[in-house]
């Protein structure tokens, strides 16, 4: 085990840090101690997480009885028997909506938490995400031009 430090590694003593309490001069504890004991109990519950996983799994697969046979191993497409081969070539514009909606979403992802703090940011942050929309727009303008939000 490593000796008790007073202060880590690597931390001036006149730095930010220090003075913000993570390490201070004269104190006794060590700083190892103090992660622990503040990142000990999120490390205990991740690893009954994973336990409690893991044995799931392993009871699961412990107990289930395994009859593989010709009717079990056959594909299965919600009750009737399949007709034609498994792999068939989809339309592409299933794939391009879902990339305009990936596209769009990650404009909700964005415009909502900006919309709490703009009134506090000001001016800049406005105009930073009128550049954002103005861009997105863009890209919906293309999408509409190419013909990719169209289904005929």
């Amino acid at each position: 085990m490593a000796p008790c430090l007073k202060q880590p590694a690597g931390i001036r003593k006149g730095s930010r840090l220090v003075s913000r309490g993570v390490a201070r001069r004269g104190t006794t504890s060590c700083w190892y101690t103090r992660v622990v004991t503040e990142y000990g109990p999120v490390l205990v519950f991740l690893a009954m997480i994973v336990a409690f996983g893991a044995i799931s799994l392993a009871v699961a697969a412990f107990l289930r009885p395994a009859r593989p046979g010709p009717v079990k191993l056959q594909n299965y497409e919600c009750g009737p028997e399949p007709i034609g081969p498994a792999w068939i070539q989809f339309p592409v514009g299933f794939y391009l909506v879902a990339l305009v909606f990936i596209v769009f979403d990650a404009l909700a992802v964005f415009l909502f938490p900006w919309a709490l703090v703009v009134g506090a940011l000001g001016w800049p942050a406005f105009a930073a995400m009128a550049g954002f929309l103005g861009i997105l727009l863009l890209g919906w303008g293309y999408a509409y031009r190419e013909g990719v939000l169209s289904w005929t």
